[in-house]
């Protein structure tokens, strides 16, 4: 998710999972 541009609302789903760990 750092660099990498997938979805939109890829960085914000990486950042709730990271959130659970």
């Amino acid at each position: 998710s750092c660099c990498s541009s997938d979805l939109p609302g890829r960085e914000r789903q990486e950042v709730a999972a990271a959130s659970l760990f």
